[in-house]
């Protein structure tokens, strides 16, 4: 737990849904102390640095993590959970490239038998609550609805309780 009385993260991550599939990384972790293995998807990107724009942030996220240019659409739903608010943007693939895992990034660094990321393709329809954490749950509804075609005219704003 944070010592620092007031202070909040903020990420920024990119939602690309291509061919009604979307993009996510399968994370396998294993806590320290503990057997077992928690395993769950995430919604590409991470941390805005200092002195950079949520927009800037999501960009070179996508790219450190997986060597992708996108184009940023709007921002779909901002989501404060465990001391971390979230913004999630549509995005797409600039030039048909596909991700590939950059073996430079934080991520990559940090993997390791007990750390581990793959890049996944899911089928919007096939999405669940109990395939998130951290509060990425309660984007389940609003990520089949842009599945399906529906963008939402204004940005959905969640809190995990």
């Amino acid at each position: 737990m944070s010592t620092n009385v007031g202070f909040k993260r903020v990420s920024a991550r990119a939602i690309i849904i291509k061919d009604r599939n979307l993009l996510t990384f399968l994370r396998r972790v294993k806590p320290v102390g503990s057997h077992e293995v928690l395993t769950y998807y995430s919604i590409p990107g991470g941390a805005v640095e200092r002195g950079e724009s949520i927009d800037e942030a999501v960009r070179r996220e996508l790219k450190e993590e997986l060597s992708l240019d996108i184009e940023l659409g709007p921002e779909v739903a901002e989501l404060t959970s465990h001391g971390t608010t979230h913004h999630f943007f549509l995005a797409g693939i600039i030039g048909g490239s596909e991700p590939v895992f950059n073996p430079d990034s934080p991520e990559s660094i940090h993997m390791d038998e007990n750390n581990s990321y793959e890049i996944a393709w899911i089928p919007v329809g096939s999405l669940t609550e109990e395939m998130f954490h951290w509060g990425f749950e309660l984007l389940v509804p609003l990520l089949k609805q842009i599945g399906n075609g529906k963008i939402p005219e204004t940005k959905a704003v969640l809190t995990e309780s």
